[in-house]
């Protein structure tokens, strides 16, 4: 019987530490981290999982290629993207 809690502590660290690390990425890529924090608690590796395929992707600057934000560099001219601002969103 002292299974039990210790199960469920641990799905709630496990959840907890899901929805952090969705979050995380979520604000990397210019989403809500509120709202993909409660996908990734509720929905664990589903929700990391959804946060990667449906990252947006933007245009650098310098040399006009497609980036993905959460890489923070360009990986034609290297350049560094500090802001998100400096991003332009490309509809999909």
């Amino acid at each position: 019987m002292k299974l039990i809690p210790a199960l469920i502590a641990m799905t709630i660290a496990l959840s907890t530490t899901f929805g952090w690390i969705t979050a995380d990425l979520a604000e990397k890529s210019g989403r809500n981290r509120v709202y993909w924090f409660c996908i990734g608690l509720i929905l664990g590796p589903f929700g990391l999982f959804a946060i990667l395929i449906t990252a947006r992707k933007y245009i650098c600057r310098s040399c006009h290629q497609k980036v993905e934000p959460l890489i923070g560099l360009c990986p034609s001219c290297f350049n560094q993207l500090e802001q998100p601002r400096q991003r332009i969103h490309i509809p999909e």
